[in-house]
């Protein structure tokens, strides 16, 4: 574990096609490291396989119930690491999540 192949997503490991998603599934693990503490499959001692079997980090689901903000990262965080690119979530489908919950918590607190 540690990080070492853990911030690559799995596509780079299976000479499959690249674009832009891995970027996407990196992302996810930005938002792992920032919800837990811990660099994604810090549990793993062979995270390259890991990953390169497309399977994702364990996620703690309390993470959720920590506050409204957590939830919504947790939420992004596994649409980053689906597992085709193809269906994984883009950039502005990110973005678009983290503004819409913005809005969303502006007018909880008014």
């Amino acid at each position: 574990g540690g990080g070492g192949g853990s911030v690559r997503s799995p596509e780079e490991y299976n000479s499959d096609p690249l674009n832009e998603k891995l970027d996407v599934y990196s992302f996810g693990n930005i938002l792992y490291t920032l919800l837990y503490q811990y660099y994604p499959y810090f549990e793993y001692n062979d995270d390259y396989h890991t990953v390169r079997s497309g399977i994702p980090p364990t996620i703690d689901e309390a993470v959720a119930d920590r506050s409204y903000a957590d939830d919504v990262l947790l939420r992004v965080m596994k649409l980053c690491y689906e597992r085709d690119p193809e269906q994984r979530i883009d950039i502005f489908g990110v973005v678009s999540i983290l503004r819409e919950a913005v809005e969303q918590n502006e007018m909880l607190n008014h």
